[in-house]
């Protein structure tokens, strides 16, 4: 397809979206896997988001305004800006999965210090048999 990226863009979200899909992955792909890639350091956690940023694209493209003095550098540098957001929700959605496994195992240790000592609780128990 010899179109332009804006038009590619654009194109995602009418009649011929697959066509316009394909084409961009065959022209940007490679150059968003290498951001994204970049950005995460992480092969399984990079797989993740370079899927999600292609799946999410055609939305994307709803908010793309091509304007008629667009360039396909803008546009390139627009697709490149959703590659590096999608990153970046992955990185924050990796941060808050591990602050909460953290937080996690800060309650459990939390709650194995305030566990009762089986010797006490059976003191008491003692005490309470006593009282009746």
């Amino acid at each position: 397809m010899g179109s332009s990226t804006a038009d590619l863009i654009t194109s995602l979200t009418g009649p011929g979206a697959r066509v316009a899909w394909e084409a961009l992955a065959e022209r940007h792909g490679a150059d968003v896997w290498r951001l994204i890639s970049s950005r995460l350091g992480d092969a399984h956690a990079a797989e993740d988001a370079y899927q999600e940023f292609w799946t999410g694209l055609p939305a994307a493209a709803r908010r793309f305004a091509a304007q008629p003095e667009d360039t396909e550098r803008k546009a390139r540098a627009w697709l490149m800006h959703i590659a590096y957001t999608t990153a970046i929700a992955q990185v924050r959605r990796r941060e808050d999965a591990v602050g909460l496994d953290g937080v996690a195992s800060d309650v459990e240790a939390e709650m194995a210090e305030r566990a009762p000592d089986e010797e006490l609780v059976e003191r008491v128990r003692q005490g309470m048999r006593r009282l009746s």
